[in-house]
């Protein structure tokens, strides 16, 4: 079942648009406070820089209802001899066994020299080996210790040594009556909270990203064969960004379109779409429908790849005109429901990477089964959130 035009359009009015003065003042909130921390950790540790990359759905105009969420990419500079492989011998591991490797993971643990090597980086990760011996290390590299082991650069020893120095830079700052750290979760975001009195609160996530220019790589085929979507322009705008990695699971690297994706988003309703319109309100829906009580198991991440899958699939400016706003709703909801059924959602610039690999199948079946009782009788569902007269 699709919806109304009307009824999607006062939806988006009412639950997923911002308010631009509490937009200014959270913004007005958080910069600063960003500012003073990176330029405090620069100080500690000069490998991490003071400008970071701002690539979140605030700085892509893709946020909904309020700006209480911000993303940061901390940039990490490495020496000029590091090499990015695939395939690498790594015979080291934890100290201990780490019960639940999907949740979080305590940096008290070490890492040791093991009878055994880690299994090669799955599709889409690769591991960052420095060259010591070659030419001599940057100066703030002399000291390989705290973040590389065996001469690999290991992610958890970076967002080890990352938190601690976030934590530091709050303490030395006395930032600590409005900033607070949150707890830690096994994924690439570190995470502030900012309580300013007469405001709500504001998280800001920080990840850990290398600076080096990759070109995309040659396993990975985009655009895809026959895709008529984006422009060549943008195909080769978009390629001349290269790949970015950053620190995500605890011994490899992920390999990210970070910017690859700033520049898709960017001019993407130039022809006066609602494309961006559209996954705001399929990230109002996720919220408020099929993840409203578990845990965010399609995460917006997820939901902008469904958007860069629809685009493709849908590539004409016709396709997207306002009066379609329904039809491509619809057919977005259809590709969640039929991702989660398949535990299957592939990456849209790495189709060889899942995005569902490692999510709760159980909180997914949860998913599928609220997804196909909205589209049954969707009215229900907007009559609770007053988008539609309460029928009597």
């Amino acid at each position: 079942m699709s919806f109304k035009n009307e009824v999607l359009e006062t939806y988006f009015r009412n639950h997923v648009q911002m308010k631009c003065d509490e937009t200014k003042k959270s913004v007005g909130i958080v910069m600063p406070v960003i500012d003073k921390i990176l330029r405090e950790i620069k100080k500690k540790d000069s490998r991490f820089t003071v400008q970071p990359v701002y690539a979140g759905s605030h700085w892509q105009n893709l946020k909904v209802e309020r700006a209480d969420e911000f993303d940061v990419s901390v940039i990490l500079s490495l020496p000029e001899t590091s090499s990015r492989c695939s395939d690498p011998l790594r015979c080291f591991g934890f100290d201990r066994d780490v019960d639940d490797p999907l949740k979080s993971i305590p940096y008290d643990l070490q890492i040791i020299r093991g009878p055994r090597s880690l299994p090669s980086p799955p599709p889409g990760y690769c591991c960052w080996k420095l060259q010591e011996n070659e030419s001599p290390p940057m100066p703030s590299w002399s000291n390989l210790t705290n973040m590389t082991f065996d001469g690999y650069l290991v992610p958890f020893l970076v967002k080890k040594q990352f938190h601690g120095l976030l934590n530091e830079a709050i303490r030395d700052l006395n930032l600590q009556k409005t900033v607070s750290m949150r707890g830690r979760v096994n994924g690439p975001a570190l995470t502030i909270r900012i309580a300013q009195q007469g405001h709500f609160c504001i998280d800001v996530d920080f990840s850990v990203i290398t600076e080096a220019f990759l070109p995309f790589p040659s396993e990975i085929q985009w655009p895809h064969r026959n895709a008529k979507w984006p422009s060549l322009e943008k195909v080769v705008d978009i390629r001349g960004t290269g790949v970015q990695t950053v620190a995500k699971k605890n011994f490899d690297w992920i390999i990210s379109f970070l910017k690859a994706e700033k520049k898709l988003i960017e001019n993407i309703d130039s022809d006066g779409g609602c494309r961006k319109k559209s996954h705001r309100i399929m990230k109002k829906l996720n919220e408020d429908v099929w993840c409203d009580t578990t845990s965010r198991v399609i995460t917006s991440y997820c939901l902008k790849n469904i958007l860069f899958w629809e685009c493709e699939d849908s590539p004409y400016s016709e396709d997207w005109s306002v009066d379609k706003l329904s039809v491509r709703v619809t057919s977005m909801i259809e590709r969640v429901k039929k991702a989660a059924q398949a535990r299957s959602l592939p990456m849209y610039f790495n189709p060889a990477v899942n995005l569902l690999q490692d999510k709760d199948c159980r909180e997914l079946d949860i998913a599928v089964k609220k997804i196909s009782d909205f589209m049954k009788c969707p009215d229900k569902s907007f009559m609770k959130r007053g988008v539609l007269p309460i029928s009597k």
